[in-house]
């Protein structure tokens, strides 16, 4: 399952983990994959 969330907006924050509660009842791991990539 991915959620998309904009980690600086406090509200998606609490979106992502609020869904994340509801589908599988607590967290017991987290993947942060956020990056730039360079286009040239």
């Amino acid at each position: 399952m991915a959620i998309q969330a904009d980690m600086a907006a406090e509200d998606q924050s609490r979106r992502l983990f609020a869904v994340a509660d509801v589908q599988f009842g607590r967290l017991d791991a987290l993947a942060n994959n956020a990056g730039i990539m360079d286009k040239a």
